[in-house]
């Protein structure tokens, strides 16, 4: 018999009709396996009983093929299960995913290539000392009489290597016009002789007769009676020469990006942060590797800033925190954030057609940066006249109201008032907005002003 449902869709019955062909049959399943999960909730528990008590029968009509019934038996139990199958299907990757796999592969590769090139540049520094006469040769090519192949792999001398990691030499010049080198476990001055272990790549530091390749030797810095050559006028401004096997400071920055490739890598940035928030280290590490790329700080807040104006409310709020974080950890400096900021504001009123809420979203993060300090008054009223281009527009007024109510809603009515009333940040945005202006604003969303 048939049996009516009513719900807040209207109502649902089963009519009876049991003729459908195999492939509705098929259809039917597939529907229900890509909508189940979503559209199974209260509000069409009724609809969703009406069908899957068809199903049931459909399972066991034994007029049906056993694929049919098995495919109505398989739902059944998919729902049973919460719609959640037992085998995880494969799924064809998004090309998001695929870059952000290509990303990773990437950033593996270069760690474990400076990895490598860090140990070699260690392995060919030279040794800590020799066991006998002559000492023992920083490689092959330069061995000592009597020294040893600080390359030669064993037990002991891979302990020794090991040891051997510590800080590059730094070269200082003092008062008198000394120079010396000092760093890791060896100091050695210009033109004078080795005290204790191992010098750059090339010489072999001899330690004393019959003295072993494990004797620590004192890191103090020795002085020669040798001179090095005169001094400029301002030493102390010019910069320290690289030591001997070592590379200059430039070297050490990562690889510059193409545009586009910068682009791809800020975007990864933005989500793996969304995946674990807390990982404040992971994030600058992540920015650290764009540090080769002139003006990547720029392009990282003005690609976030466009974006904001078309995300979901969680990216937006990781946006925001992610600039806040990154400015507070000196990653990006006020430049970078205000010429970032600056050319999205200079155009708002071009993303309000596809973004009704533009105003608001703006004035989230503005809230935020004034917070941090990241912005000031002054940069907020140049940019405010900059959107005055547009005739008729009201975007000042629109942008500052919408900041003082974010700043109230997540820092408090006290510096809101301080940010825009206080001091000179009145006068200043008085002379952008307007007298009638203002005082409509500050009557609406401000208070004691």
């Amino acid at each position: 018999p048939d049996e009516t449902y009513k719900s807040k869709n209207g109502e649902f019955k089963d009519n009876g009709d049991m003729d459908l062909d195999e492939e509705d049959h098929e259809a039917c399943c597939n529907l229900f396996i890509t909508i189940g999960k979503t559209i199974d909730k209260n509000v069409a528990a009724n609809f969703m009983r009406v069908c899957f008590t068809k199903m049931a029968k459909f399972g066991n009509d034994k007029k049906l093929s056993a694929r049919t019934r098995f495919m109505y038996k398989d739902l059944i139990d998919l729902r049973h299960d919460n719609w959640e199958p037992r085998r995880k299907q494969e799924k064809a990757k998004t090309l998001d995913e695929i870059r952000k796999d290509v990303e990773r592969e990437e950033r593996l590769q270069a760690q474990q290539s400076q990895q490598y090139n860090n140990n070699n540049n260690n392995n060919n520094r030279g040794g800590r000392g020799g066991g006998g006469r002559g000492g023992g040769g920083g490689n092959m090519g330069n061995r000592g009489r009597g020294g040893y192949d600080n390359n030669r792999r064993g037990p002991d001398n891979y302990m020794s290597q090991r040891s051997m990691r510590t800080p590059k030499p730094q070269i200082q010049v003092d008062d008198d016009g000394f120079t010396t080198i000092v760093g890791g476990r060896s100091t050695r001055t210009l033109g004078g002789t080795s005290s204790g272990g191992g010098s750059s790549s090339g010489g072999g530091g001899g330690g004393g007769r019959g003295g072993s390749s494990r004797r620590n030797i004192s890191p103090k810095p020795s002085r020669s009676p040798q001179r090095s050559p005169p001094r400029s006028p301002t030493p102390s401004s010019a910069p320290a020469a690289p030591s001997a096997g070592s590379s200059s400071g430039d070297s050490n920055k990562p690889a510059p990006l193409s545009k586009e490739k910068l682009e791809r890598r800020i975007d990864n940035i933005r989500a793996e942060f969304m995946q674990d928030p807390t990982n404040i280290q992971e994030l600058l590490l992540s920015v650290d590797e764009l540090a080769g790329t002139p003006d990547a700080g720029f392009t990282f807040v003005s690609r976030n800033s466009d974006r904001i104006m078309d995300c979901k409310d969680d990216e937006r709020k990781a946006i925001v925190t992610v600039i806040s974080t990154l400015f507070e950890k000196s990653k990006l400096t006020k430049d970078d954030v205000g010429r970032g900021v600056g050319d999205v504001l200079e155009f708002i009123d071009s993303f309000v057609i596809d973004s009704p809420r533009a105003y608001e979203y703006m004035g989230d993060m503005l809230s935020a940066l004034f917070h941090v300090k990241a912005i000031d008054i002054d940069w907020f009223c140049k940019v405010l006249e900059k959107t005055k281009s547009n005739p008729g527009t009201d975007a000042p007024e629109r942008t500052v109201k919408e900041c003082i109510v974010a700043t109230k809603s997540k820092y408090g009515t006290g510096e809101a008032n301080e940010l825009y009333s206080g001091g000179a940040a009145k006068s200043k945005l008085v002379a952008v907005l307007g007298d009638d202006k203002w005082n409509v604003i500050a009557k609406d969303v401000l208070t004691d002003v």
